[in-house]
């Protein structure tokens, strides 16, 4: 390759290579100026478009310039989980090198002494669908008021990074935030946050151009406790039959499947119901019903909020949908994957959220 970059027009930015073989006559493209690009070879690689320029292609300045978007997009959804390698990290130090350093190497430079930087690679959810945010120092401060200088005296009093990120989850999960910013590869790359209440009028994750940071991770619904304590039916979709790995979906009474949900409510009581170890109950006023979480060795994150939580208090749960045998019958209880307290704006917003949801389920099944 002799250059590669972005180029962009009014609706938006793809990459360009331009390949060294005989291609001297080709000026070197510059930033911000505008171009006429002739027989440039089209290439599509999982739904992502480029052009080449080689010794066939021209290269020409026009009179008018054009007005290149920036590739930013809107999305509001609610955070619901954070990924390995967010909160405090360390990067190479050499120049225009921004790996993560790991045990304290560089893929490309061997053993260094990284320098910290803050980040989240957080996922954003709706309801329908979950993507993948990056948000750097900036932003990661901008929306958890947690600045590098916080983290890195926090990682220094504790010994141990870690920290940075448990603390970033109990700041952030369960709430709702309006995001911009461009596609870069897989992630939304954020650029403008601030935190926001459910509305009908949010765009939500329904943007195409949000397609490239879709992630396989299944979607958290919206449910409330009676939806819950009514679904004690869960099944394996056909063409996972044979994966033992496969998700396993529970049925609502909307006709909805769900793998994964978000409960925001009251927790009125919690107990350590283990026998031989620590196994922590919580009930969580979810709209006019009761929902039972359990919590053990294998969710060390959420049994530490049972374990010190002061009853009343409000709380955003996200976890999966387990089912029980017991002598009266199948009850129904959330394996959590995450517990935040959060407040009473933040649980009527989710209130909101789960009503329009349900709503919109049912309008669908009816037509």
């Amino acid at each position: 390759m002799r250059q590669v970059g972005l180029i962009a027009d009014e609706t938006t930015q793809m990459k360009f290579v331009v390949w060294a073989k005989n291609t001297d006559s080709l000026p070197t493209l510059e930033e911000g100026v505008t171009y006429d690009i002739a027989s440039a070879v089209t290439n599509e690689y999982e739904g992502k478009y480029s052009i080449s320029l080689n010794k066939a292609s021209s290269v020409t300045e026009p009179e008018e310039a054009v007005e290149p978007t920036d590739g930013s997009v809107r999305a509001t959804a609610t955070l619901v989980g954070l990924d390995d390698g967010s909160g405090l990290i360390k990067r190479c130090p050499h120049t225009d090198c921004t790996r993560v350093v790991q045990n304290g190497r560089c893929s490309e430079h061997g053993n260094v002494d990284g320098e910290f930087d803050l980040r989240l690679k957080a996922i954003l959810d709706d309801g329908s669908r979950a993507v993948r945010a990056l948000f750097d120092v900036e932003m990661t401060q901008a929306v958890s008021g947690v600045s590098l200088d916080d983290a890195v005296e926090m990682a220094s009093e504790a010994l141990d990074p870690s920290v940075v990120e448990a603390e970033l989850r109990e700041l952030l999960i369960g709430r709702t935030y309006d995001v911009r910013g461009p596609i870069i590869g897989e992630y939304l790359l954020v650029n403008e946050v601030e935190q926001t209440s459910y509305s009908a009028e949010n765009p939500g994750l329904s943007d195409a151009a949000l397609a490239e940071a879709v992630t396989q991770r299944q979607p958290a619904k919206r449910v409330f406790g009676a939806e819950l304590n009514m679904a004690t039916h869960s099944f394996t979709r056909p063409e996972d039959q044979d994966d033992d790995r496969a998700p396993k979906f529970t049925l609502l009474p909307s006709g909805e499947a769900s793998n994964r949900v978000l409960v925001v409510g009251a927790l009125i009581e919690t107990s350590d119901v283990g026998s031989d170890s620590e196994f922590w109950k919580g009930r969580v006023m979810a709209g006019s019903e009761v929902v039972n979480v359990y919590a053990g060795e294998y969710q060390p994150e959420a049994a530490g909020v049972l374990r010190s939580a002061e009853p009343p208090a409000y709380v955003a749960v996200v976890g999966k949908i387990h089912q029980y045998e017991t002598d009266s019958g199948v009850m129904v209880s959330i394996q959590p994957e995450h517990i935040s307290t959060v407040d009473s704006e933040i649980r009527d917003s989710w209130v909101a959220e789960s009503i329009n949801a349900l709503r919109r389920t049912v309008s669908s099944n009816s037509s």
